[in-house]
């Protein structure tokens, strides 16, 4: 397992991650002959480091990053700390759609932690292929409590439209290839820790 260093930059580090699994797998034939296969598997995880805030980004990580981590801190001499981001997804969303100047709409909300009694609460999704749906779950949640985890966007209209899902632990899912410009917009976007 190891680090290895793809891009550097006055304030930012690109690098990727690589750790190595393996393991013998066993099978019998119909005849009752034992055969012995070695396994070899790798898994990666590409991340940006960067002095400013967001000092740490994971992309498309696997599950499991526990080595990551630990591995982390052992190149830090245990002095990093990492605390999960929390962010307020409707914030996030206002702040990307001000700086698009394409069509967007809020095309799902998911929100959990809804007060839905005395002693329950529930998780509930929300969405519309066509209509933006954040002043429908508005009036449908009115005076109840709750808090919104997932929200699904997209941006554009007709073939050139681009959905995106932001999490509430500051997490983009995409159904396409995000362009370097857009990706940076959203990472621009994405509100400061109070």
């Amino acid at each position: 397992m190891g680090f290895r260093l793809e891009k550097t930059r006055n304030d930012t580090l690109e690098a990727v991650y690589h750790e190595r699994f393996s393991w013998t797998e066993r099978n019998v034939d119909p005849f009752g002959r034992e055969f012995a296969f070695e396994r070899v598997e790798y898994k990666s995880l590409r991340f940006i480091l960067a002095r400013n805030y967001p000092e740490l980004e994971l992309i498309d990580a696997p599950r499991g990053l526990t080595s990551f981590f630990n591995r982390l801190a052992e190149m830090t001499d245990f002095g990093a700390a990492i605390e999960p981001l929390s962010v307020n997804v409707l914030d996030w969303a206002a702040s990307i759609q001000k700086s698009r100047a394409m069509k967007f709409r809020v095309a799902g909300i998911t929100v959990s932690n809804l007060n839905v009694d005395e002693g329950v609460t529930g998780r509930l999704t929300v969405a519309s292929r066509e209509k933006d749906v954040q002043a429908a779950l508005s009036r449908l949640l009115a005076r109840r409590t709750y808090s919104v985890q997932n929200l699904q966007i997209v941006l554009g209209i007709g073939s050139k439209a681009h959905s995106l899902a932001l999490t509430a632990d500051g997490g983009v899912r995409s159904d396409k290839e995000l362009d370097l410009d857009v990706l940076k917009e959203i990472r621009d976007a994405l509100p400061k820790p109070r």
